[in-house]
């Protein structure tokens, strides 16, 4: 999760040009999640254009930092029907762009508990494979390759960053309302992330919602959970 409360909030849809897997042999970092494996938090990262030329980097939590609650809960629909998606259509027609929505209902901003996006009962918890690497790390990638091959188009919800100007892109493409106490700064309404894959020769939606165990689906007007 960013710790910077002041970052704006957008939704770019963009041409997907490489999937980057988070791979855990060849990270470095000082903090240790689990035992064997020290990293930095871990990401998938996609590389996308947009209309202008420029290339912006989406990154997506495949695990979390903290110790108690690594793994993150996700829900994914490979043929999502929701009228975010006209609304998606409306904004963008067909051009490849950033942009900053409002943060309100009827938008196209996403909010997982206000939103009627999806059942969040339906959000399953990713898990550890054989081979030390955890299963969302490989869904993510997969998904994203065959929407690379099929030439499809794909939407990031989040929040801006910049790394001093050499690299800029969205983060926290995951829930950002329901956190614990010393996050609770980062909590907000209609400012959830979130991954929308368009395959146009199928009109088809995939949709992808991401939240960290330790988050609550029960919260206030403000995003701050009550639970």
């Amino acid at each position: 999760m960013s710790t910077n409360p002041t970052q704006t909030y957008f939704v770019i849809k963009f041409k997907p040009l490489q999937g980057i897997p988070w791979n855990y042999e060849k990270s470095f970092s000082d903090t240790n999640i689990r035992e064997g494996y020290q990293h930095a938090s871990p990401h998938y990262h996609i590389i996308g254009e947009i209309d202008s030329g420029e290339q912006y980097t989406i990154v997506i939590n495949v695990e979390s930092k903290d110790s108690n609650s690594p793994m993150l809960l996700y829900y994914i629909d490979d043929n999502y029907k929701n009228e975010i998606t006209s609304k998606l259509n409306d904004t963008f027609h067909n051009v490849y762009s950033i942009v900053e929505p409002n943060c309100e209902p009827n938008g196209i901003s996403l909010d997982y508990v206000k939103g009627n996006l999806f059942d969040h009962t339906k959000m399953v918890t990713e898990c550890y494979l054989s081979d030390g690497e955890d299963s969302l790390n490989e869904i993510i990638d997969k998904y994203i390759k065959n929407a690379i091959e099929d030439g499809a188009d794909i939407y990031a919800f989040g929040m801006e960053f910049s790394d001093e100007g050499e690299n800029s892109g969205v983060h926290d493409i995951h829930m950002n309302q329901g956190n614990e106490p010393k996050w609770a700064d980062e909590d907000n309404c209609y400012q959830d992330g979130g991954i929308f894959i368009f395959y146009p020769s199928e009109n088809r939606w995939v949709a992808m919602f991401f939240a960290f165990e330790s988050q609550s689906f029960y919260t206030d007007e403000n995003g701050h959970r009550i639970d």
